[in-house]
């Protein structure tokens, strides 16, 4: 009943210290500024409503508007029903990267607000709470020059997973826009010619990943290749991704560090013809923010075959992007940010691929962790680059929890459970051999996992969402092992009539946290984010050391069995009762106790060694 009542109270804490810390997503305050262009939702990924949408925009005027207008628009049900979230936005018919006039006054405003998108000033309005109301209005003001038809497209949200998206209206106008469209949006052709990534180092800079001898040319999980023409000024890119099923993009950034933010991003998506696109981008932060592009791209392509995404066109070599600072968006005077990504310069590479929302070609978080050159390429220069998708802390996190968890606790187990005869009239330091094995492995599992533990926070912050299951019971495992070495600090002398108890629960709770420590390393590998052949590499891995544990814990009992020693009444004083006593002059357990040890060893490097490819 005491471990029962231990167990649950560790798992509750380790339940709490989880919803406290994990990191969660969700926007009651309004959409965020990385919409602008979108105008989906970040909501776990959820796609659109595709029936006909229960809610209208409807304008008055509708028809025949002139500069400096003032035109009332309003977002409404046609049955009473009420919404909780919206975001509208004027786009030109002609040029629909194009947001254009003003957001002037809202007859609502404890429920709205307004934020300024590149391109205009209050240009975007999206609601500030997630309060219900059954329609909201606003007053609009139109540009100073004709722009032709302008299209008022919003999204509206009746709860946080029921969203319909295209909600239109659009404002006629009898005059022609003669302004020329500065804002294109590339459509890409279908991709018939492969990508050729054969003259890598020669002709071309190549990004291959991952770090193994299997990843050449075209046989990656993900590569990217820059040919530069010095007779247009370009660069000729080409990428693939080949993760695995389930993926709609792969992008690539330029990146000053090996972490996200502060990013340009060129992301292909596939799909039917109308979802296939070539995007342009910026990471302020967390978040991929997706900007319009005058003359950047040409010779688009795209293509899905197999699971596969390739991706070629055309890059101009120096070009400056412009975006709003999110945090002034909503102010009265935003501030306009350029940045200069030159690509004469050296960049960090970063390759990404993953889901779109289902429906559209709005990208979502990249199913795996990105990977990142190992240090700045100059891309104009041809070389091969290799790199990596974990930091280093994150694999020092792995390599340390593999050392502690599959090979030196392993050991720890068996010294305890069969080897208390080993060189039983030496002592150390006043105590058997055994036991100081087995306290001073007990001590390197204890300080690796407390030292890993530091690493992983240290690194990532708080626990992200796709971590969770690994990190709970990661916390469950360093919970139980706490309690284990207090337990042990606290053992009663060998004559308490205690000892006998403090055996069993010492041995049971041990036992439990290899157990545990064996399910935390599987859902490690479980991480959404974690690479299709890294997970599958993993499970083989893990799959095959629970096999050598149940192996040899079945060798060593019957070991125990045969090579048991029965007490005489002159026993040994320095041998403790009880227990399982193995024939030392047998050289018997000594092999056995050396093969597993080789097994566990073996187990450990190719985890490690496969582990920091990657």
């Amino acid at each position: 009943m005491i471990l029962f009542g231990k167990g649950h109270h560790a798992l509750i804490i380790a339940t709490c210290i989880v919803c406290f810390v994990i990191g969660v997503h969700g926007f009651p305050g309004g959409s965020p500024f990385s919409t602008c262009l979108t105008l989906y939702p970040i909501h776990s990924n959820i796609p659109a409503k595709t029936d006909k949408s229960p809610y209208v925009v409807t304008l008055n005027p509708s028809t025949n508007y002139k500069e400096g207008d003032v035109i009332k628009v309003k977002i409404s049900s046609k049955d009473g029903s009420q919404f909780t979230g919206f975001q509208i936005a004027a786009y030109r018919e002609s040029c629909p990267a194009q947001i254009v006039g003003q957001f002037t006054k809202s007859l609502n405003p404890d429920k709205s607000k307004v934020f300024t998108c590149v391109g205009g000033m209050k240009n975007m309005v999206t609601h500030s709470n997630g309060h219900w109301v059954s329609s909201i209005e606003f007053e609009w003001t139109a540009p100073s020059n004709f722009l032709g038809n302008i299209t008022f497209i919003s999204t509206v949200l009746k709860d946080y997973g029921t969203y319909w998206t295209d909600v239109t209206a659009t404002l006629s106008s009898s005059a022609l826009s003669i302004d020329k469209c500065n804002f294109p949006i590339i459509s890409p052709r279908n991709l018939t010619k492969a990508t050729d990534f054969a003259n890598c180092g020669d002709t071309k800079a190549c990004f291959l990943y991952p770090n193994t001898d299997k990843c050449n040319d075209n046989d990656c999980i993900a590569a990217v290749s820059f040919k530069y023409r010095n007779t247009t000024k370009d660069f000729q890119v080409e990428m693939y991704a080949e993760p695995g099923p389930s993926i709609d993009y792969v992008g690539v950034a330029f990146s000053s560090d090996d972490e996200m933010g502060d990013d340009e991003t060129f992301v292909c998506t596939t799909g039917t013809s109308e979802k296939k696109s070539l995007q342009y981008g910026y990471n302020p932060g967390k978040e991929n923010e997706l900007l319009r592009y005058s003359d950047l791209f040409t010779q688009a392509e795209v293509r899905y075959v197999d699971g596969r995404i390739e991706c070629r066109f055309a890059m101009k070599e120096d070009y400056a992007l412009k975006t709003i600072d999110p945090s002034t968006a909503t102010s009265d005077t935003p501030k306009t940010l350029t940045k200069n990504f030159n690509k004469s310069m050296g960049w960090r590479i970063q390759l990404a691929w993953g889901p779109a929302i289902e429906g559209s070609n709005v990208i979502t978080m990249h199913k795996d962790m990105p990977a990142t050159t190992s240090s700045s390429v100059m891309i104009k220069e041809p070389g091969i680059y290799r790199g990596t998708a974990y930091p280093v802390l994150v694999k020092l996190h792995a390599s340390f929890m593999i050392i502690a968890w599959i090979f030196l606790s392993g050991i720890m187990t068996v010294i305890a459970r069969h080897y208390k005869d080993f060189m039983p009239r030496t002592l150390l330091f006043g105590t058997k051999i055994w036991f100081q094995l087995h306290r001073g492995l007990a001590f390197l599992v204890a300080t690796l996992t407390g030292i890993s533990v530091i690493m992983i926070f240290s690194c990532r912050g708080l626990i992200k969402k796709a971590a969770a299951p690994h990190a709970a019971c990661g916390l469950v495992v360093v919970i139980f092992m706490s309690l284990q070495i207090f337990i042990a600090l606290r053992r009663p002398d060998p004559g308490d009539r205690r000892r006998t108890i403090f055996k069993w629960v010492h041995r049971i709770l041990g036992e439990g946290i290899h157990i545990f420590a064996g399910i935390t390393m599987f859902l490690a590998f479980d991480i959404d984010y974690v690479t299709e052949r890294l997970q599958d590499t993993g499970y083989i891995i893990l799959g095959v050391w629970v096999g050598v544990q149940v192996a040899w814990l079945i060798a060593f009992e019957v070991a125990s069995y045969f090579f048991l020693k029965g007490e005489s009444s002159t026993a040994d004083p320095y041998l403790m009762e009880d227990d399982i006593r193995i024939e030392k002059v047998s050289w018997i357990p000594s092999v056995m106790m050396l093969f597993y040890m080789i097994c566990l060893l073996v187990l450990t490097i190719v985890l490690i060694v496969f582990f920091v490819q990657y």
